[in-house]
């Protein structure tokens, strides 16, 4: 039928805010997951959604200050793309509730997708987090499995010790990159 099943929306910053003020905001714990090209702007992240649409570390801080100030509730933010070390001071978190932020790089570097995708820091830390490992040690492992590439250094900011879907063997379903689509 032509129809992409899978698309909720347009990528654009409209729907990016929507997602987050309203589908995310009341949930007990939320695990955010950005992946896409980024760029340190003056020591700010930016994360592209498309050609021309932007999202900035400064707007995602507010988005998760608002829902963490309102619910209380732990949020856990992984950003893989170039760049992304960018994002961490921004999304820094000083209220009561607890926030995890994880960037597959620092701002100076690349974040590296090897083998048509199959290699990269979220494989393995998702990787990870499907054999029941924390946070904490998702992280390590995929930080370490990132070190071969050069100039690639993770970075993780908050309580660490987290514990994110099942503390089990649950199987192989993590978010894959099987195209990329212009003009969503």
């Amino acid at each position: 039928n032509g129809k992409l099943d899978d698309i909720d929306g347009l990528s654009t910053p409209a729907s990016v805010a929507y997602a987050f003020t309203n589908f995310a905001a009341s949930s007990d714990t939320l695990f955010v997951y950005c992946v896409s090209h980024g760029r340190d702007v003056s020591g700010a992240g930016e994360f592209l959604l498309n050609a021309s649409a932007r999202v900035t570390s400064a707007q995602v801080d507010a988005w998760l200050d608002d829902i963490q100030d309102t619910y209380s509730n732990e949020v856990t933010v992984v950003i893989e793309c170039c760049k992304a070390g960018s994002f961490v001071d921004e999304l820094e978190y000083h209220g009561a509730a607890r926030r995890t932020v994880i960037a597959s790089c620092r701002a100076t570097q690349d974040s590296h997708f090897a083998a048509g995708g199959r290699v990269s820091f979220s494989d393995t830390f998702f990787n990870a987090l499907l054999l029941g490992l924390s946070v904490e040690d998702g992280f390590s492992l995929a930080r370490d499995a990132m070190v071969a590439y050069e100039d690639q250094e993770a970075l993780l900011f908050g309580d660490a010790d987290v514990q994110i879907g099942a503390s089990f063997v649950a199987g192989k379903d993590v978010p894959q990159i099987g195209e990329i689509c212009a003009g969503q």
